[in-house]
């Protein structure tokens, strides 16, 4: 699989790409719809509807995550989160030593 510099399309060796997102007509990959399925905003979606159409089949999938898979998650969050604070704090102290002309 290649991606063209001239045109952007993406081709393989059939010169078929069967992507989600991708136009068979246009023969144009839709980055957002692309971006989606990649993030997974198709499940985000699906279990929305779940939830409002088959609340007993939602349950049951939530109750067949494990209390293990539940920390990890947690633990991803809040890992993301302190990341997210540590740089926004070095970036601060970044600019009030730049402003006050000192430094590290």
């Amino acid at each position: 699989m290649c991606i063209s510099s001239k045109t952007n399309q993406i081709y393989t060796e059939d010169n078929r790409f069967k992507g989600n997102g991708f136009s068979k007509d246009s023969k144009q990959l839709d980055a957002e719809v692309h971006r989606k399925y990649i993030y997974g905003g198709h499940v985000a979606a699906y279990m929305k509807i779940l939830m409002e159409d088959e609340p007993e089949k939602y349950h049951l999938i939530l109750l067949s995550i494990s209390r293990e898979e539940l920390s990890l998650m947690a633990l991803r969050s809040c890992t993301r989160k302190f990341m997210l604070l540590c740089s926004l704090v070095l970036n601060l102290l970044n600019f009030v030593c730049v402003s006050l002309g000192v430094i590290l």
